[in-house]
């Protein structure tokens, strides 16, 4: 054979080794790894449901507390892609896996067994439901790898812990770390403190104490009043009793707060889920809530601002003697103390929202008044197929000053939008009734005398100043700005920068900007519209330096309005020579005004009032 040929063999036979260890690889990095945890100690088995993962048993427990039909509960930790397979105590048609938008099927192996496979703990909080039936569920909880307890922290190890009086308070620079398998029988709050930190897949079941530190109206199971930087991750939340009136977990004019995998489990009335007020700073992820009540309670003890909250499964356990409000809910004034007797809310921003079983999806009508929100922002929103019993919206509780409310891809399950009282403004943009887009006011099917305005496109659009045309600035590196970069050195008169932006319908236009200003002193720079000068922005320094920190950054909303004609526009801000000092630009956005206008023609309505 010659050597040519030899070279043909032996470069196909490489080529073969090459690709059969490459999809090997791939195969060995897709394929998951699993730890079960330990059977919670004290808690009692649950044997209705069996579960495997990766071929070991993860041990099912029940929720106490439940003052309906227990709940069967399981958690473990994964890695890659992991195989589970559920079993039920007898055969069974069909099961459902909520949230179904997360896209889990499932095969049969057995006439009483389902299996699937997951490969994402943020989308492995679910709830497994046999034969549409409540009193058939099993809420399964993927977990990441259990991380090692920092240095200094209280660790509880595998096993039941009982403090003195069942009853746990937290102090300054103090880290709690729960151990898979270890519960924690405690009611545990904490007052004026700083540092705090509860971590690990462990379980906690609170107490009814009597004890009410916090001095609101309500006990509660868990809460943090009147503190600072709190970082809450991977545990269970639940209680060992159903009494009414005490919520799950409560932030209360707490500020810099985490908190990441977190599970709360109850159905007795009015145990609210999560509850958030007087705070500023909040970061909420992969969150799960079981509330014989609201799940998500935002606005109350004074004014609730910076509020981020990414991937929230809120669930809803229909029985007799639970009357549930909203899955969001907007809270009205609670506290009578100087400070709490104001009820605001600033910028909250909710992405990713999956509410089953819901009587309103979004509604306000507690409190004795709601003051102020500026920026209430909902997008990508779910509601389980037929699940809602009532309405989108339903806000009639008294406010003084107008509310403001963004509704962006909403998909709900029924037609019914629901009840605006005066002063409420809420704005639809690709909102989906059953699947159709709500194309008009008419559409929205609201009642009431708030405003609607159906936008579907129009707001919210973002352009980085960075990525438009500069003559004399930089597109500098930044650490806190959006994307990393932000436009700098804008010192000199006519210097500018220019982004282009596209609009779909001619109208009056709100210009939003993100900025940093370490100057130490307010600047002011001027807007052009399509080479026109319209007015003289301001830009109020920001006491955190430039970039030092992300709080260097700042968002003004509404620096002002400018008509823009439909399609294209330029947008410049410029340093002209009664321009005071500089700022930092990273981005603008533009929203359509929520105004009254009268219009004929045209796919954006204006607000008008509901029917």
């Amino acid at each position: 054979m010659t050597w040519a040929k030899n070279r043909f063999y032996w470069m196909f036979f490489l080529s073969f080794l090459v690709a059969f260890t490459v999809g090997y690889v791939r195969h060995a990095e897709a394929a998951g790894t699993s730890t079960v945890y330990p059977f919670p100690a004290s808690l009692a088995s649950n044997s209705d449901f069996q579960v495997w993962v990766e071929n070991t048993s993860s041990p099912v427990w029940t929720a106490p507390g439940m003052a309906a039909t227990p709940k069967a509960v399981t958690s473990f930790a994964f890695t890659g892609t992991v195989t589970v397979k559920v079993q039920y105590k007898s055969n069974f048609t069909s099961a459902n896996i909520m949230p179904s938008q997360y896209g889990i099927t499932y095969t049969k192996p057995a006439a009483n067994q389902l299996q699937f496979t997951l490969n994402d703990y943020k989308k492995s909080k679910i709830i497994i439901q046999i034969d549409n039936d409540p009193n058939k569920e099993l809420f399964l909880f993927g977990d990441p790898p259990v991380a090692t307890p920092p240095a200094g922290a209280t660790v509880y190890q595998a096993g039941a812990h009982y403090p003195a009086n069942n009853e746990l308070t937290m102090q300054d620079n103090q880290t709690i770390f729960l151990m898979p398998g270890a519960v924690l029988h405690a009611r545990i709050d904490t007052a004026n403190n700083s540092n705090l930190k509860i971590l690990g897949p462990g379980i906690i079941v609170a107490y009814d104490t009597g004890v009410n530190p916090n001095e609101s109206e309500f006990e509660n199971n868990m809460v943090f009043y009147k503190s600072n930087n709190v970082e809450l991750r991977d545990f269970i939340l639940v209680r060992n009793f159903n009494d009414n009136l005490i919520h799950q977990l409560v932030v209360r004019n707490t500020d810099n707060v985490s908190i990441d995998n977190v599970k709360v489990i109850s159905d007795a009335r009015c145990s609210d889920g999560l509850s958030l007020g007087g705070n500023n700073g909040v970061d909420v992820k992969n969150f799960f809530s079981v509330s014989g009540d609201n799940n998500l309670v935002i606005g109350w003890w004074g004014k609730t601002d910076n509020v981020t909250i990414d991937n929230y499964i809120a669930y809803f356990p229909e029985h007799a003697g639970i009357a549930q409000t909203s899955a969001i809910f907007a809270q009205g004034i609670e506290g009578t103390k100087p400070g709490e007797d104001t009820s605001s809310i600033g910028t909250v921003r909710i992405s990713n929202f999956y509410a089953i079983k819901q009587t309103n999806v979004l509604g306000s009508i507690w409190g004795k008044i709601q003051d102020n929100i500026d920026n209430f922002t909902i997008e990508n929103l779910y509601t389980e197929p037929g699940s809602t019993r009532d309405n989108l919206l339903y806000f009639d509780l008294n406010v003084s000053s107008n509310k403001n409310f963004n509704l962006k891809n909403v998909y709900f399950d029924k037609t019914t939008g629901g009840y605006l009282s005066d002063k409420y403004y809420v704005r639809f943009d690709n909102v989906y009734y059953k699947g159709n887009l709500v194309a008009n006011t008419s559409a929205a099917n609201v009642t009431g005398s708030g405003k609607v305005q159906v936008l579907n496109g129009t707001s919210g659009k973002h352009y980085e100043f960075e990525n438009g045309q500069l003559n004399g600035p930089i597109a500098a590196n930044k650490n806190y700005a959006s994307f990393g970069k932000a436009v700098a050195v804008m010192n000199s008169v006519g210097s500018f920068a220019e982004v282009t932006i596209d609009v779909p319908v001619a109208g009056d236009y709100i210009l939003d900007i993100a900025y940093a200003n370490g100057s130490g002193a307010d600047a002011a720079q001027s807007v052009y519209v399509n080479g026109i000068y319209k007015f003289q922005a301001s830009f109020p320094k920001t006491n955190a330096g430039w970039d030092q920190s992300a709080s260097s950054w700042k968002k003004v909303s509404g620096v002002g309005t400018v008509n823009l004609q439909a399609g294209t526009n330029k947008i410049k801000i410029q340093k002209d020579s009664n321009d005071l000092y500089t700022a930092d630009l990273d981005y603008l956005e533009v929203t359509l005004k929520p105004i009254h206008v009268e219009m004929e023609t045209g796919t954006v309505e204006p607000l008008v009032e509901a029917r």
